[in-house]
Parts: C-alpha cells; sequence; structure tokens
C-alpha cells in the first residue's frame, strides 16, 4: 500500500511540475508579447523597404567606413524571417553599419562569409537547410577569427551551450534589445 501511495504520490508531483512548467511557459510568452508591444513603434520606424547590399566601398548610405582590427568591415544578417532580418538590418544602418548582405539560411550564410568576410554575422538558429550552428561551425573554419552572434526565440541551457561550442561570441534572445546588440557591435570595431 506504501508503494502504491508512493508512486501516486510521484505521478501528482510529476503533473504539478508540468503544470507549473506550462504556466511558466505561458507567462514568458505574455511578457514577450507585451515588450514586443512596447517596442512596436521602435520596430515600424525600423521598417521600410527590403534594403539590398550596400554597393558602395566607401561606405555609402550614410554609414561610417569602420574596420575591425584585422580590416575587415560589415554586418551580414542571417535569418529566416523578412521581418527580423529588415529590423536588424534598419537598426545597423540606422546607426551608421554598412551591411554587407542578408541570407536566409544558413548554406547562404557561409557562402556570402566565404566571398565578402564580414566584420561580424548575426545568426538565427532554426532555419532551413542549415540551422544556424552548423553554419557559424562552418564559417569558423573559413575563419577562426569570424564573429558570430547567434540571435534566438529561444532561451535554454543546451541552446545557449551549442552556440559556444559552435564558436559563437555571443547569444542573444529574441526580441532583441537594440542597445545591447549595438554595444556588442561596437565592440569589435574598438
Amino acid at each position: 500500500m506504501n508503494e502504491f501511495l508512493d508512486k501516486a504520490s510521484q505521478m501528482d508531483m510529476l503533473e504539478v511540475i508540468e503544470g507549473l512548467l506550462e504556466l511558466c511557459m505561458q507567462r514568458e510568452a505574455q511578457i514577450a508579447e507585451l515588450i514586443m508591444e512596447r517596442e512596436r513603434p521602435w520596430y515600424k520606424k525600423l521598417m521600410g523597404p527590403r534594403p539590398h547590399k550596400d554597393e558602395s566601398e566607401s561606405g555609402g548610405n550614410g554609414t561610417i567606413k569602420r574596420t575591425d582590427k584585422q580590416g575587415r568591415e560589415g554586418i551580414l544578417v542571417v535569418d529566416d524571417t523578412e521581418m527580423m532580418r529588415l529590423q536588424l538590418i534598419q537598426l545597423f544602418r540606422s546607426n551608421g553599419h554598412k551591411i554587407i548582405g542578408s541570407a536566409i539560411n544558413g548554406s547562404e550564410a557561409v557562402e556570402m562569409y566565404r566571398k565578402y568576410k564580414p566584420a561580424l554575422v548575426t545568426m538565427d538558429t532554426d532555419m532551413p537547410i542549415m540551422d544556424g550552428y552548423e553554419a557559424t561551425r562552418k564559417i569558423k573554419e573559413i575563419d577562426s577569427d569570424a564573429r558570430v552572434i547567434i540571435i534566438s526565440h529561444v532561451l535554454e541551457k543546451k541552446m545557449i551551450v551549442e552556440a559556444i561550442r559552435s564558436g559563437a561570441m555571443d547569444y542573444l534572445v529574441k526580441p532583441v534589445q537594440p542597445n545591447r546588440l549595438l554595444k556588442l557591435v561596437e565592440e569589435i570595431y574598438a
């Protein structure tokens, strides 16, 4: 009888834990929605026509020509969601950074990195064809000094560990805090 009660008690605890986890996940989603609502004017301000890669080698379109210690310049934005790519591109451009291009999957990112060797790559994690972790590993094989910032909608310990193992310099969670991201970018050019 005691064994039965112990099993019943364990099952009840599992149900309680599952319920608490569900509540936490719902609350986290509500918080993310509130943050998005608060930031929506910022996003609207940044939205505009789909930008193309900068053509000017001198840092045209209001950009300031900046290079890192290895002489690399520009940012490659990688995300399979167009809205996120546009937001990041507009954030960087509005702060004087050159965009060398954008990619919608890891495979495109690797090829663009090989061709342009930018100072920084912002990389989504969950994308078709090749995920951000694999793309980051391949970019680091091409250039061990490559700087990649993983930007994901998921905040889990295993994801952060995977980002570090792949060679990323940092891990940010969506919705991205613009000041935090811009501070990381400025550190690259310092």
